[in-house]
């Protein structure tokens, strides 16, 4: 039975620690993972009270870090999509050389002729 006692003490430190999250307590034996952060929810699947202690812990970490990464993450980002104007650009100049080239190589044939 999930302890009632438990969730609130789990949602009371999210809101001590102004983590925007709601916890959802929700003990299933059949899930592979433990717990995960969705949709603004922290689901914790632990049965046992020792094991959803440990994942919220483990979870409200993970959050926490990720937000810590998230400049990183940004940072790749941006680095990514600036290549990707360039590499998009490079390939125009490349498209609008090739009718040229080609045009070129026309020329020199006919006046091999």
């Amino acid at each position: 039975m999930v302890s009632e006692s438990l969730n609130k003490e789990m949602q009371n430190i999210l809101s001590h620690l102004n983590i925007p999250l709601t916890i959802s307590w929700t003990p299933n034996s059949d899930k592979p993972i433990h717990g995960e952060i969705k949709h603004d929810f922290l689901y914790v699947y632990d049965e046992k009270q020792n094991d959803a202690l440990a994942t919220f812990m483990h979870e409200t970490i993970e959050f926490k870090l990720q937000e810590m990464t998230k400049v990183y993450r940004e940072l790749v980002n941006c680095l990514i999509s600036g290549y990707e104007r360039l590499a998009y650009q490079e390939k125009e100049r490349f498209i609008a050389f090739v009718p040229k080239f080609l045009e070129a190589q026309n020329l020199k044939d006919k006046a091999s002729e």
